[in-house]
């Protein structure tokens, strides 16, 4: 319980680190990645409104040639008198990227771009490619012929970003905008933050390692006294009641059969059955590392467990059918399993409906083995179905007096099946019948310690 405790602890607490990060690291992205699109498209956009060119100063000056040729230097002489202004006002020459004084010069040499000036019919007008290394005009057609099959808008191509708009002569220009080293910077940054992030998570993991049972030391405590006390309750109440068993059968050799001793006696062997049943269950939410599992076959096991039931079945008027898949084997606790099939049975059989067929199959998985016991019954609520398996849970209370049954049984089902790395489930196939699935996976065979001489 301990160990199951603390796995899911450290499971939620990492869920919720992981959950946290990725949020943080995909915002960031996000973010680097619409801020660096944005950029571009405003780049291409001021590419568009002048004709395929740079824009320098406040004049709009520079840009580029029709012809091919590498651009001029601009003349930036124009701005003479603004830059002795701003040497005035701070020393430095004030020229903002797209500020209201211009953009930089250096924006010539860091913007690569090229574009194509086209009718609609296909044929080129105009192309410039000046401003870009990688390609050249041979390679007009295929740039051409992808912005003729987007159409006016954006769209990426290779390492380029680029966008057609159509002018007022009905012609088309479509600019090219290398964005490789926009990529690259993403690419890179996903990485490191990949990298960063795994690494915080794998730091936080240990440290949550560390300090798990710190944190759950008090639901410990408190489950460790639980389990004292059921302990230390089961011990001091088999005196009371072997005293009260032994006390009636005394008082009936001196006054005879009485109904009232009788009641008291059923009430005694129901409340050892009741104490035993706690012991089990708080046996089964221990850690047991000493449990040391086998293999036997799970046929033979659960066919003489069910046979054993067969007179107590048919004496209330059922029909008990066997369905069990030959030569199964598993690895496990074989007392275990034989309780669990125990269990089953005897809940069948108490609150089952008078006539019917109580079937039990057995079948082998790939992982273990499944069993299945099915009987009619009263009709089960859908919302009473998964609290079937709750501790002292009745779903007929009234009827449940009449029946011996203490409402733990199903709860210690339960726990074998998770001991076994397992589950049962209750369903109703119809509203009159109840069928519940238990589901057990073979174990590793533990080798007994060996003993000194």
């Amino acid at each position: 319980m301990i160990r199951k405790l603390r796995k899911r602890f450290i499971r939620i607490a990492m869920l919720a680190v992981i959950l946290v990060v990725a949020v943080l690291i995909s915002a960031l992205l996000i973010g680097t990645y619409t801020s660096t699109k944005s950029e571009l498209r405003q780049t291409l956009d001021m590419l568009i409104e002048n004709d395929g060119r740079l824009p320098f100063g406040p004049g709009g000056n520079g840009g580029g040639t029709t012809d091919g040729q590498p651009p001029e230097t601009p003349d930036f002489s124009q701005e003479t008198e603004r830059d002795e202004k701003g040497k005035q006002n701070d020393g430095r020459r004030r020229v903002g990227f797209f500020g209201s004084d211009g953009l930089s010069p250096e924006m010539q040499f860091s913007t690569r771009f090229f574009t194509i000036s086209y009718n609609a019919d296909g044929t080129v007008l105009n192309s410039e490619w000046g401003h870009i290394a990688a390609v050249d005009d041979s390679y007009t057609d295929v740039y051409l012929a992808e912005a003729m099959d987007n159409g006016v808008g954006t769209g990426f191509i290779d390492s380029y970003i680029y966008k057609v708009t159509e002018k007022e002569d009905g012609s088309f220009l479509a600019v090219f905008l290398d964005c490789e080293k926009e990529l690259n910077t993403i690419r890179t940054y996903v990485l490191v933050s990949l990298v960063v992030g795994v690494g915080c998570i794998l730091l936080v993991y240990v440290l949550i390692r560390i300090f798990s049972l710190r944190a759950i030391n008090p639901t410990i405590r408190t489950i460790e006294k639980q389990k004292q006390f059921i302990t230390d309750a089961s011990h001091e109440l088999k005196t009371p009641l072997t005293v009260i068993a032994t006390s009636q059968k005394v008082l009936e050799m001196d006054v005879g059969k009485q109904k009232w001793i009788d009641k008291t006696l059923d009430q005694v062997d129901k409340m050892r059955g009741l104490v035993e049943e706690m012991v089990v269950l708080s046996r089964l939410d221990e850690e047991r590392e000493d449990t040391l599992y086998k293999t036997f076959n799970a046929s033979e096991a659960v066919t003489e467990t069910a046979e054993s039931f067969r007179d107590f079945a048919e004496t209330r008027g059922y029909e008990l059918a066997l369905e069990i898949e030959p030569d199964v084997t598993f690895t496990g606790d074989q007392m275990s399993v034989r309780r669990l099939i125990s269990v089953l049975m005897d809940n069948a059989v108490k609150y089952a409906e008078a006539g019917g067929t109580i079937r039990m199959t057995l079948s082998a998985t790939r992982k273990g083995i499944k069993i299945t016991q099915e009987n009619p019954c009263e009709p089960i609520p859908q919302e009473d179905l998964g609290r079937l398996f709750d501790r002292f849970y009745r779903v007929n209370k009234s009827r449940s007096r009449h029946t011996g049954g203490s409402g733990i049984g199903l709860s210690i089902a339960q726990g074998i099946c998770e001991k076994h790395g397992g589950s049962i489930r209750a369903e109703a196939p119809t509203a009159g019948s109840v069928r519940f699935t238990a589901l057990l996976n073979n174990q590793k065979v533990k080798k007994p310690a060996e003993k000194e001489d």
